[in-house]
């Protein structure tokens, strides 16, 4: 029997060790209240500005203690005010006492998890807050992309920016925040990249097209870091020019997937050609992409007789609104493309003159391409006027081209073969026409750029007059017939004359 309960004494000072064991491991002693670093950055490719902007936090709740993720919070008398007010606890017949522990049940169990109630808050709170001293504030050095606070208590902070960003296009609004810090160094990221966007028309900055070509658009931004937001505006505004027709062929795709179903598109949208409006969040103000995955927008135009030949060339307009405070939803920010991708077309100008320099009206010519695209621009008959000179128009680079004399003027002699050329153009990065160049022309003849224009091509065919023949009827006939009858009776004449002497000799 005793042997029984030593073992069973045995047994249980076993199952104490280990129950205290656990015990160990699982209440370990909670860390008294310390201080770190606090470091406010940006994410993305494309850092925010913090130079000379001032960033002021302020610490709402203390910190006495923390245990893995049981923290310990106590009111800051400083702002138990603000608190109080946007909270709303009842405070009515309570110590301070219960209304601090009130105030910090709140923050536990009350706070909004969703993040436009969230940022509804926090935007509430500064307002309350006012032109309160805040508790530490951080000033950006020259060129600097983050700030740090050294030595922060720990706390439950609010962290606003002090400036109107408003007028620096390099910073992007991503307060107010809510954080609670708790550890020795600790980074905060906040909305970086500003958006934008970018266009290239058949994969370029600059191309030429002729009439009836069809030219392809692509616009390229990014999902936006939409944190703090209940609603975010993504909307781009694109605005074709007059010799460019849009075919309502247009698809949108964020990382790599068809969105165009759930993308509102109106067109027309005046004085837009279209608009169109992505949507970022949900209706709980959740991200619905990743931030980061390429939006691209994809869409053709068809160039119209309308076109503009020359080096101004044929704009197509892109213009991104965004938000850009979440703390309101209704200010925005636009985006312009700096450079706009342009279409060019190019003009030829013929001139006709005689071998003397002179200008022929009543020449025909016809310029042909080998395009296949726009059968009914394929060519154009131009026919010289009193100045003797035409233009074709709407003609592009790397085209091959057959000038051909269809009529000639009366009196002079057509030309022998048709003129062959191809063009070919250079742009320079952003786009914009360098020059364009007639290349291999046949016969001789050389195009150049006109003065005016490095758009426009000239040249001149010169048309020579035919030899005169003599005429095979009419009066000048009978008088050769009778000066030649005279001659041949004159010689009859002699010839008798001269026998008749001979016989009398």
């Amino acid at each position: 029997m005793l042997q029984k309960i030593k073992k069973i004494s045995f047994s249980s000072f076993l199952a104490v060790l280990l129950f205290l064991a656990a015990g160990l491991t699982a209440f370990a002693a909670p860390v008294t209240a310390g201080n770190g670093n606090l470091t406010i950055d940006s994410m993305g490719n494309t850092k925010q500005s913090f130079e000379n902007r001032t960033i002021n936090a302020y610490n709402l709740f203390t910190i006495t203690s923390v245990n893995g993720e049981n923290i310990v919070y106590e009111v800051n008398p400083e702002f138990k005010t603000a608190l109080i007010a946007v909270t709303n606890i009842e405070t009515a017949g309570k110590t301070d006492a219960e209304i601090n522990a009130a105030l910090v049940d709140w923050l536990e169990g009350a706070m909004p998890s969703n993040s436009q109630e969230i940022k509804e808050f926090a935007q509430n709170l500064k307002s309350e807050i006012g032109v309160a001293e805040p508790t530490v504030t951080v000033t950006g050095m020259a060129g600097a992309t983050n700030v740090e606070f050294s030595g922060l208590d720990w706390g439950y902070y609010l962290i606003v920016d002090a400036d109107d960003i408003s007028a620096n296009s390099r910073m992007a609004a991503s307060f107010p925040i809510l954080h609670s810090f708790h550890l020795n160094n600790e980074t905060v990221y906040v909305k970086s990249d500003l958006p934008a966007i970018d266009k290239t028309v058949n994969g370029k900055r600059g191309t030429s097209a002729q009439i009836g070509d069809t030219v392809n658009y692509t616009i390229t931004g990014k999902v936006p870091n939409t944190t703090g937001f209940g609603d975010y505006t993504y909307k781009i505004f694109d605005t074709f020019s007059e010799g460019l027709s849009f075919n309502n062929d247009l698809k949108v795709s964020v990382g790599g997937i068809d969105v165009t179903a759930t993308t509102v598109v109106t067109t027309p949208d005046a004085p837009h050609t279209f608009t169109v409006a992505v949507p970022m969040v949900n209706g709980t103000g959740a991200a619905i992409y990743t931030i980061g995955e390429e939006v691209i927008i994809t869409y053709t135009a068809t160039v119209n007789e309308n076109a503009a030949i020359g080096e101004s060339g044929n704009n197509n307009d892109a213009k991104l609104v965004y938000s850009n405070d979440p703390g309101d939803e209704s200010l925005t920010e636009i985006y312009e493309i700096p450079e706009l991708p342009k279409v060019y077309s190019f003009g030829l100008n013929v001139n006709k003159i005689d071998q003397d320099g002179n200008p022929l009206d009543g020449a025909v010519f016809t310029l042909s391409g080998n395009s296949s695209q726009a059968p009914y621009y394929a060519s154009w008959s131009g026919n010289s006027g009193t100045n003797g000179s035409f233009t074709f128009y709407g003609l592009k680079s790397l085209e091959n081209y057959t000038l051909t004399e269809t009529g000639n003027p009366t009196g002079y002699k057509p030309l022998t073969a048709p003129i062959t050329f191809n063009l070919e153009a250079q742009y320079d990065t952003v786009g914009a026409l360098v020059t364009v160049e007639a290349k291999n022309v046949s016969g001789g003849y050389t195009i150049d750029v006109t003065p005016a224009d490095k758009g426009i091509l000239e040249m001149t065919v010169v048309n020579i007059s035919g030899s005169k023949l003599p005429n095979t009827g009419g009066s000048g006939t009978i008088m050769y017939l009778l000066i030649g009858g005279v001659l041949i009776g004159s010689a009859v004449v002699l010839l008798v004359v001269s026998r008749i002497k001979k016989r009398k000799v």
